[in-house]
């Protein structure tokens, strides 16, 4: 258009961006794939980050439109639950295009360390009718039956009979010294001895085992409980028999863990109740066995009392001992293998079990087992142990049986983060994919997921819900995709739960709810 001054070229430069995307979308706290230690069900502040040449006009998390700063982050209040959670957004530039991403992380503020137990992980409830089903048909299917079959057996009387034997002379003193003017040695002296293999026990006994705050109450009445005598005095010597009308004994254990790690019993302090009927005797020389048991009433009332007493006490808490020492929970802590997905190697997962809870109430006996499994560790990650679900992992199957069992869902989160940590979602697919066997030299398709998988309570009954996180699948194809390409996983899937006659957890109607 005509010279310049001195015949100077003009030139200019600008800058043209094309942008043939909708805006980067990044998520900053918490990352996808990361953890949150954070109350679930309570809102969770999410950070993100959003970028693009020709301006970003608007974003939206979950469908709701949030602020956008000048630097291009965004915060927005997300509802959580525990496990696996995903906020999606959508972000659109000043141009109209758009784009999409998703976060997914993990919400818990509780995880349990590898190597630790889970307290009260399994439940076994007892109740009334376990502890004493008021039978007594040899089928030893309550304690209260155990107790009684050791009640009328012969190594009580036995033992009480060697007790007597072993006391003799029970009594040996004298009554009366001679007056003046004899000498006064012993004019009137009584000898007491039990006779060896006279006590008895006759038939009618009671026993009963009745749950209570902290333990068990026994009670047992023993009718006309008897032993045989012979009394020796200057006068005349005299054999029979004494007994009481009955003896009542009620007496409580308190249930607890042991030092040893075991369920045990002991006496509760005071609770021994003990009553005893009147004195009656079978022998000759009426008038003398009447002023002699009129004098030693009180000797033989205990004498009878207190042994049997004793024995009662020390062979309950035997009993009740020995059955709650000898709980055999052994099985449990055993080991199980996870099936392998195609090309994988089976993961085994050992199995450790301990005592961790004994309680007593009036309605049932409650045991509580802790659980601890262990793995290879092939995959660390972020996640600092096993999240656990919210609130008490103690479940109570209550009453509507005499025995039920439960396993805390805690059980199941720490068997997926126990299989996720020995790599069991981490592995290169391309052996076993169909037709990247004769792939080029170099193909990949492998799978890795920062994030365990999570199981949680769905909102209707018998309904369990599986998040899976953090997934990233990796494709490198040469000549085709010369450069990785990734792709980012997440989904969560439900299922239908029950139990198969008593013992077998049954999953059905599995259905992936949610893919992204």
């Amino acid at each position: 258009l005509g010279s310049t001054h001195e015949g100077v070229a003009l030139s200019g430069t600008v800058t043209v961006v094309v942008s043939s995307s909708g805006p980067a979308i990044t998520c900053v706290s918490p990352v996808d794939g990361g953890v949150a230690n954070h109350p679930p069900g309570s809102p969770l502040n999410l950070e993100g980050q959003v970028g693009d040449p020709n301006g970003v006009q608007r974003v939206l998390v979950n469908g709701v439109e949030v602020q956008v700063n000048r630097g291009g982050t965004f915060h927005a209040q997300v509802p959580t639950h525990f496990g696996i959670n995903f906020a999606e957004i959508q972000a659109i530039d000043l141009e109209g295009m758009a784009s999409s991403s998703f976060c997914s992380f993990l919400v818990a503020n509780r995880f349990d360390d590898r190597a630790a137990f889970l307290g009260d992980a399994v439940s076994f409830r007892l109740g009334q009718g376990a502890i004493d089903d008021g039978t007594n048909d040899n089928n030893l299917s309550s304690l209260g039956e155990i107790l009684r079959r050791m009640l009328n057996s012969a190594g009580l009387v036995s033992t009480v009979d060697s007790l007597l034997s072993a006391m003799n002379p029970l009594y040996n003193n004298c009554e009366w010294n001679c007056p003046w003017p004899f000498d006064g040695s012993c004019c009137m002296r009584v000898k007491i001895n039990y006779k060896a293999g006279s006590f008895s026990l006759p038939g009618g006994k009671v026993l009963t085992l009745q749950l209570v705050d902290g333990g068990l109450k026994a009670y047992v009445k023993l009718p006309r409980p008897s032993l045989g005598f012979k009394i020796e005095t200057s006068v005349a010597n005299i054999d029979g028999t004494v007994g009481v009308d009955y003896i009542e004994v009620s007496m409580i254990f308190d249930a607890r863990i042991a030092a040893n790690g075991r369920p045990a019993v002991s006496l509760r302090a005071g609770s021994e109740v003990v009553n005893v009927g009147s004195l009656w005797y079978n022998g000759s020389l009426d008038w003398l066995v009447d002023i002699v048991l009129w004098l030693f009433d009180g000797t033989f009332r205990n004498l009878i009392a207190d042994n049997l007493k004793t024995q009662l006490r020390n062979n309950i808490d035997s009993v009740l001992d020995g059955v709650l020492q000898n709980l055999d929970i052994d099985a449990l802590g055993q080991q199980f293998t996870v099936p392998a997905l195609p090309g994988q190697e089976p993961v085994t997962i050992g199995v450790g079990v301990n005592f961790t809870r004994a309680e007593f109430n009036a309605s049932r006996a409650l045991f509580g087992f802790g659980m601890r499994l262990m793995g290879d560790v092939r995959v660390v990650g972020d996640t600092p142990g096993a999240p656990i679900p919210p609130g008490n992992t103690l479940v109570d199957t209550g009453n509507a049986r005499t025995l039920g069992a439960a396993v805390s869902l805690g059980v199941l989160s720490k068997a997926l983060f126990t299989a996720w940590q020995a790599g069991y979602l981490s592995f290169d697919a391309t052996s076993v994919i169909p037709g990247l066997e004769s792939a080029p030299a170099g193909t990949q398709l492998a799978l890795n997921v920062s994030l365990p998988p999570v199981a949680r309570a769905g909102a209707n009954s018998g309904e369990l819900r599986l998040g899976l996180g953090g997934a990233r699948m990796m494709l490198k194809y040469p000549n085709l995709f010369d450069q990785p390409v990734e792709i980012y996983v997440a989904a969560e899937a439900s299922a239908g739960a029950s139990l198969v006659g008593d013992r077998d957890l049954q999953f059905r109607n599995v259905t992936v709810d949610r893919l992204l």
